[in-house]
């Protein structure tokens, strides 16, 4: 099977490079005059039209990524949040199941480039994780803020760098799909399970993000009650803290335009800011959203007295936690610090499988206890 699929791909790539050589000596051997209609934009439209037809709706470097096992992941660790992002990418190359190349774009100010690479050296000098993680070290940035004053503006929006998300597909111009993550996040189930959601999206999906609240949260959720903007995904708004974005269908939809005129419109109505303004842009483009299910983004509002209050969570387990509030650097919620402070302490000198086993029972042996404790351990058991 595996061989039937690299002789199709092999096969689509050849017919993609014909047809664009025949298209471009047809350009080539062309009449210069000036009179002459210009074909050339005609000609590249119906190549990306037939790059489409046989590749599907994605682009062809989303076949190489999905298929490949080739991931991406960004996230921002600025200000106070660089510890807890460092120990997000430590979750993430633990939480792998198999030899996935993982790229992690990592934002952060430039005084902290140093130590983040020294970081990352030790992550990947063990013979067991290298060549699992490849990271990228980025400064923040802004595209089409032209002032200082903006670009200080949409640093601080929130939490700093909080809005770098809204950026990637002009930032990553040159990647197809990426998983974004905030800092305040650790990975319990494998990445590679996350990645493949990509695979779940329709033709027009573009943005995948968890709810805020779930169905039955009514009278504790923000959205609903709270919320001074006029719209928001319904029932009660998306979260912000997880998001899988098609950059390619983004760009083709000029989201980054719309961006900033919900938050030119709106700027004074937004609380959440980043996620006000997605939750605005998926109200305006339903066709461009694919829900998320929780065990995905799970947080301390989906354990409640102990009471699970996410369905899939109970299913799966808990498959990434999400930290928001100071979760793992506070005692509000003692789960979510212990697991936070458990990966922060595995040692990755030990082989992948001693590395996770070690975590697990670490886990399981304080956690099992609690209702909730116990859909963690599930989450790093799957």
């Amino acid at each position: 099977m595996i061989r039937l699929r690299r002789s199709l791909f092999s096969i689509k790539v050849s017919l993609i490079a014909l047809l664009s050589l025949t298209i471009v000596l047809n350009i080539t051997t062309r009449p210069t005059s000036s009179s002459a209609p210009d074909h050339t934009t005609t000609d590249v439209s119906l190549l990306r039209s037939i790059v489409r037809r046989i590749f599907g709706s994605g682009s062809l470097s989303r076949g190489l990524s999905v298929g490949g096992a080739k991931i991406r992941v960004a996230l921002s660790g600025c200000g106070s949040s660089l510890m807890l992002a460092l120990n997000a990418v430590k979750s993430i190359l633990i939480s792998t199941n198999g030899n996935s190349r993982i790229s992690v774009f990592f934002f952060t100010e430039k005084r902290n480039h140093q130590y983040v690479r020294r970081r990352y050296q030790y992550f990947s000098q063990s013979a067991a994780w290298k060549g699992n993680l490849f990271l990228h070290v980025l400064a923040p940035t802004f595209p089409g803020m032209n002032t200082s004053a903006d670009k200080r503006r949409w640093m601080a929006m929130w939490k700093p760098c909080a809005s770098q998300r809204l950026f990637l597909p002009d930032i990553l111009a040159s990647e197809d799909s990426i998983i974004y993550v905030d800092a305040d996040i650790v990975f319990l189930g494998a990445v590679e399970d996350l990645w493949r959601q990509f695979e779940e999206m329709n033709e027009t999906q573009a943005i995948a993000m968890a709810n805020e609240h779930e169905i039955g949260m009514e009278s504790e959720a923000y959205y609903n009650r709270h919320s001074k903007l006029p719209f928001f995904v319904p029932p009660l708004g998306v979260n912000s803290g997880v998001l899988l974005m098609n950059l390619t269908r983004l760009r083709s939809s000029n989201f980054t335009w719309e961006i900033i005129r919900s938050y030119t419109k709106y700027q004074q109505k937004l609380n959440f800011h980043d996620q006000d303004l997605l939750n605005i842009y998926l109200y305006e483009h339903p066709e461009n959203f694919y829900r998320l299910n929780c065990s995905w983004n799970y947080r301390m509002s989906h354990c409640i007295n102990d009471t699970n209050n996410c369905h899939s969570a109970g299913t799966d387990g808990v498959r990434l936690l999400h930290g928001n509030r100071n979760a793992f650097t506070t005692r509000t919620m003692a789960e979510f610090r212990f697991i936070g402070d458990s990966i922060s302490q595995v040692d990755l000198s030990l082989v992948k499988d001693d590395a996770r086993n070690y975590l697990r029972n670490t886990v399981a042996s304080t956690l099992n206890a609690t209702s909730c404790g116990s859909l963690l351990v599930k989450g790093l058991s799957s």
